[in-house]
């Protein structure tokens, strides 16, 4: 009975919160592009805050139902193969106007042109998304790489996304993926976040059959490898 009501209020969750907020999300866009000649910059920033702020909540929903959907054992794979290169090559491209804007250089070094991977694409997507966005939120300055190659003798593609930002305290790294785990838990943080996006990544990837591993220096910065 318990599970029952848990699933109920996960279903009741997702579709009343989601709905109105995807509704939000799509007629403030409209409104922003419709008005955007007409309009004062002050006006503007209110609805780019608009935006950001609902993108935000439907992004934090979206992610705690399907990390409630994965422990419950609930969430099932839709494997097939993809190319990986042009994936993080379209996740690149959506983050790029974020690195720029904080004059982050973005780098990529991929030893084959395509790599071809058996995935959950939406999986992978998410979770390759949630390392590049954590790298650009991390990162004030330098670079952030990103490699990707096959071992061939293993049978698996490896990639690594590595970042010049705060790192990572080798005292907080054994609570890295812990779910709503936070280094930095005081109420006026420095970078907003829900501690939910690593913790979702490392199981996406480990129920695609890969692994998400990470390699830190406070003050220096991350190196994160997933196969």
């Amino acid at each position: 009975e318990s599970e029952r009501l848990k699933n109920t209020f996960l279903n009741v969750l997702s579709h009343e919160l989601r709905t109105p907020l995807n509704i939000i999300l799509g007629y403030s866009s409209i409104i922003k592009e419709n008005l955007k000649d007409i309009i004062s910059s002050e006006d503007k920033v209110y609805l780019d805050n608009l935006y950001s702020g609902s993108e935000r909540l439907f992004k934090s929903i979206t992610q705690m139902l399907e990390f409630a959907q994965i422990e419950a054992g609930n969430y099932n794979l839709k494997l097939e193969t993809r190319d990986l290169i042009t994936i993080l090559d379209n996740s690149l491209k959506q983050l790029s106007k974020n690195a720029t804007s904080k004059k982050i250089e973005l780098k990529k070094t991929f030893k084959s042109f395509q790599i071809f991977v058996d995935v959950d694409v939406h999986c992978v997507e998410n979770a390759i998304d949630n390392l590049l966005s954590n790298a650009v939120k991390f990162t004030q300055q330098g670079y952030i790489e990103v490699e990707a190659e096959v071992l061939e003798d293993r049978g698996i593609a490896i990639c690594k996304i590595k970042d010049t930002g705060i790192g990572i305290s080798a005292k907080y790294l054994d609570h890295l993926f812990q779910p709503f785990s936070q280094e930095d838990l005081d109420i006026g943080r420095n970078f907003e976040g829900n501690g939910l996006g690593l913790a979702l990544a490392k199981r996406y990837f480990e129920k695609m059959g890969g692994s998400l591993l990470v390699d830190s220096i406070k003050g220096v910065g991350s190196t994160f490898t997933f196969t």
